[in-house]
C-alpha cells in the first residue's frame, strides 16, 4: 500500500497521469499501516503525497487529516515510538493536505526539542523487512537463543504465524 502511495505521488510530481485509482488508496485506508514500514506516519505521508493534487481526493484528505489531527499527542508531537520522526511525517502530512495553522506551528517548534547539540537529529528506524520463521522447527533453547541474541532483531505474530523483523537502522541500535 505504501509503496503504491509513493509511485502515485511521483507520478504526480512527473506530471505523468494516475495509474492506481483512488477508490484503491480509499480500500485500503483503514489497513494503511502495517509490514514493512516501521511508522506509521510514513505511510500516511506517503498517502497524502498521492492525493495532494488530486481533485477528487476531498474526502480522503480530509479523512487522513481527522486521523493525523486525532493521534496528535498532548504535547503536539506525534506517535509513541521515533516521536521526532513521527512528528517530522505528520507535519509533511498536515503540509502536502494543505493544513496550516497553529496546530501545525506548535507541532514544528516541538520538532524542535528534539535536535541534539551540533544541529544532529536522533537516530530513527523508518523501515524494517520481515521473514516467516517457523519456529515450532527448532528445539526450545535453540529459539529461545535467537531471541536474545540480535537486539535488532524481533518477532510479531502474523496471520498466526511467527515472523522475524530485521530492523534497518544501519546499525545504530
Amino acid at each position: 500500500y505504501a509503496t503504491t502511495c509513493l509511485v502515485r505521488g511521483l507520478r504526480q510530481i512527473a506530471g505523468l497521469p494516475f495509474k492506481t485509482p483512488l477508490n484503491t488508496l480509499a480500500a485500503g485506508f483503514e489497513a494503511r499501516s502495517g509490514l514493512y514500514f516501521a511508522n506509521p506516519y510514513l505511510v500516511d505521508w506517503a498517502l497524502a503525497s498521492a492525493i495532494a493534487a488530486d481533485e477528487s481526493a476531498v474526502e480522503l484528505r480530509q479523512r487522513l487529516l481527522a486521523d493525523l489531527l486525532g493521534s496528535m499527542n498532548d504535547d503536539y508531537t506525534f506517535g509513541r515510538y521515533d516521536v521526532a520522526l513521527s512528528t517530522a511525517l505528520a507535519i509533511l502530512s498536515m503540509a502536502a493536505l494543505g493544513y496550516r495553522g497553529r496546530t501545525m506551528r506548535l507541532a514544528q517548534l516541538h520538532l524542535l526539542d528534539f535536535m541534539e547539540a551540533g544541529g544532529v537529529w536522533p537516530a530513527t528506524t523508518p523501515f524494517y523487512s520481515t521473514v516467516f520463521f517457523d519456529h515450532t522447527r527448532l528445539p526450545s533453547n535453540v529459539f529461545f537463543n535467537l531471541l536474545l541474541n540480535d537486539p535488532r532483531q524481533q518477532f510479531i505474530e502474523v496471520s498466526s504465524g511467527l515472523c522475524q523483523v530485521d530492523l534497518l537502522d544501519g546499525g545504530r541500535t
